[in-house]
């Protein structure tokens, strides 16, 4: 990077890892934050929350990679053009918002460390490969362990892993070395699931340094900070759901529109699936009770890990057939995929739907078919679910809902809970009733009020797209390079690989 095309300021910190830090008042409890690459989504919203750790007062660093080791997600392949784009883009908006920063590049504090060092703890390897696995799950629906290591497509995902990992080795060295000098309180970072944000988790609880998670949450995408804590962790979300409910935070009409706005399509806290749905597309000639059965996107719930899951929901298939083969001919057992399991490409979608249909009392309903959720739900006598919010909303619309798996609500009475397909026919053999609709409607709440408060960062200000800082959006800069542009076509190409 030539120092000439940037603003000063950015290196005037440059050999601070080879120092020994000042240990005057200005140096003792500084955070560090983090910055992704400026070709994300996720650069204004760190850079959001840079701007009002500043406004705050709060002494701080930033920290940025400049490429002495690519394969971050927004340039796995290592595209020079796109890294030098990405430094570019991030020196104009820092110098753009603060002027007189000071930032630490990660790359020299690589430089103070053996830089091809694969002997790390066998304990640190598993948790930046989950960091590995998580991100390439989360983008590309793919799971590497099932494909073949001899298929292109095998190959590609297998170097695309082990550029994610090279990058992961480098920042979690490069933050470990950093956090040795002991000027650094705290160390923030967005997401704390892609890569490299679970290397930097990590590092710094190898080092007993306190770490924040920064995320958006609800209608508004509001930014919020979780420290020390993963924003993943189901403990995590159940307990900030009850303290919501106990603060006397609930909005039963902003609970409200949570369901009515689902029930249009409309995007909530996160966005709809049912665009290609249309009612009148159901049949509903038989007039047989219906048990409508509610799957979700489990590749998407894999990335969080166990604590997410039951028996019943890990591997739903087996289970659905059983609760079929129990209850026989009294119901008509309907069976909707999750559109979003359209999308799955590690194959378990398809495994599903290939089992399942086979059935001869189950009426399937496949990702992409057009028959309505609503309408199943208002023509169901009970929904089951296994942690999809569509168990929720049954409880809403007037409709038992029984869970068979795990969700942020499940300790609320909005279910009846079940572990076996005999407990699901026991539920069925009674006269339920739907539950507390009141609960519902707090959980609905919860979702669309976020977690956060007004600051710096906005959500699509003034008709622009995505996030921006202080109304201030870096899109058309990032668009306004070649570089970028590869590396949105290598995305696209993976996606559908």
């Amino acid at each position: 990077m030539n120092a000439m095309s940037s603003p000063a300021n950015v290196y005037q910190d440059a050999r601070i890892c080879s120092e020994q830090p000042r240990k005057d008042a200005g140096d003792r409890g500084r955070v560090a934050v983090l910055l992704p690459s400026a070709l994300t989504e996720s650069f204004e919203i760190t850079l959001a929350r840079v701007l009002d750790l500043h406004k705050a007062d709060v002494p701080m660093r930033i920290l940025y990679c400049d490429g002495a080791v690519k394969g971050c997600v927004a340039n796995p392949f290592e595209i020079e053009s796109a890294c030098r784009h990405c430094r570019q883009v991030r020196d104009t908006a820092l110098a753009e918002i603060l002027p007189n920063f000071k930032g630490i590049s990660l790359d020299s504090c690589y430089a103070n460390v053996q830089r091809d060092r694969d002997d790390l703890p066998m304990e640190t390897n598993k948790e930046l490969q989950g960091g590995v696995e998580s991100t390439i799950l989360t983008f590309y629906r793919r799971d590497v362990g099932r494909l073949s290591k001899s298929s292109p497509r095998g190959m590609l995902y297998r170097s695309l892993s082990t550029r994610y990992m090279r990058h992961s080795r480098f920042v979690y060295q490069a933050i470990t070395n950093l956090l040795q000098r002991g000027d650094i309180a705290r160390i923030e970072f967005f997401n704390g699931r892609i890569v490299p944000t679970r290397a930097v988790m990590h590092a710094a609880r190898e080092a007993s340094i306190n770490f924040a998670v920064i995320e958006v949450s609800g209608g508004e995408r509001e930014l919020f900070i979780l420290e020390n804590e993963s924003v993943h962790d189901l403990q995590y979300n159940q307990r900030s759901l009850k303290e919501f409910i106990d603060s006397g935070s609930v909005d039963a009409k902003l609970g409200a529109n949570f369901f009515e706005s689902r029930r249009k399509g409309l995007t909530t806290d996160a966005r709809s699936f049912i665009q290609r749905q249309k009612l009148g597309a159901l049949r509903l000639e038989d007039k047989r009770p219906i048990l409508a059965i509610f799957t979700s996107s489990a590749d998407e719930l894999q990335v969080a890990g166990d604590q997410w899951f039951t028996p019943a929901s890990i591997d739903p298939a087996p289970f659905i057939l059983q609760i079929a083969d129990a209850v026989g001919d009294g119901y008509r057992v309907i069976v909707r995929m999750h559109p979003n399991q359209a999308g799955d490409r590690t194959g378990a979608a398809s495994e599903m739907q290939q089992l399942l249909s086979r059935h001869p009392r189950i009426e399937l309903i496949k990702p992409n078919d057009v028959q309505s959720t609503y309408e199943l739900i208002d023509a169901a006598k009970a929904v089951l679910a296994f942690g999809s919010t569509v168990g929720l909303e049954a409880t809403f619309w007037g409709k038992p809902s029984i869970l068979c798996g795990r969700a942020v609500w499940d300790q609320l009475d909005i279910a009846y809970r079940a572990e076996s397909s005999g407990e699901v026919k026991l539920l069925l053999s009674k006269d339920l009733s739907a539950r507390s609709k009141n609960d519902a409607i707090a959980a609905g709440s919860y979702y669309m009020a976020g977690r956060g408060e007004k600051g710096s960062l906005s959500w699509q200000p003034k008709g622009t797209i995505g996030f921006a800082v202080s109304g201030r959006s870096f899109l058309p800069q990032k668009r306004a390079a070649v570089g970028y542009w590869l590396t949105r076509v290598i995305d696209k190409a993976l996606r559908i690989a």
